[in-house]
């Protein structure tokens, strides 16, 4: 199993990185690696709510559903692969979000296993985890670009959580 966990420090409100970053329906805007993501269930994201998501890895594309397994606003989400979809074995996402003085530092995490046993793991430890790091790392510095420059404004926040930082 990879286990890969990237931070940064983005200079921004707490409620706009938050609902930024953990509403899946933004990841193909700061995602290197989604294309297309769109909630299954309707709001508000909880516990149970479903993602649909499409990737792209090299030159494959992949779609599989996540489920919200963890939600604390303002504070963390996970989320997990939908067993039997997908290209995973097992897969777990995380972000966790914390006030600094210097902005919200957010942790982005991921646990993933591949199929094909001892291969599976070669091909991985080889190709797969370094591209993985790679990419979430393009990505939340994405993100801190776009949250920091302003393309992101507090219209992300849903009106019933204005304020609530």
């Amino acid at each position: 199993m990879a286990r890969i966990e990237t931070e940064v420090v983005i200079r921004a409100p707490l409620d706009r990185v938050f609902w930024f970053l953990a509403n899946g329906d933004h990841a193909p805007e700061w995602s290197v690696s989604v294309k297309a993501a769109h909630h299954e269930t309707p709001p508000p994201i909880r516990v149970g709510s479903r993602l649909a998501v499409k990737a792209q890895a090299g030159r494959r594309e992949y779609s599989w559903t996540q489920e919200v397994t963890r939600w604390e606003l303002l504070r963390e989400f996970e989320d997990r692969l939908v067993p039997g979809e997908g290209p995973f074995r097992s897969f777990l996402d995380w972000g966790k979000f914390e006030p600094t003085p210097e902005g919200v530092r957010f942790t982005f995490g991921l646990d993933y296993h591949l199929p094909g046993g001892p291969l599976g793991w070669l091909i991985d430890r080889l190709l797969v985890a370094p591209r993985v790091e790679h990419d979430q790392h393009l990505s939340l510095q994405k993100a801190r670009s776009m949250l920091e420059g302003g393309q992101v404004t507090d219209e992300i926040v849903p009106r019933w959580a204005r304020g609530k930082a």
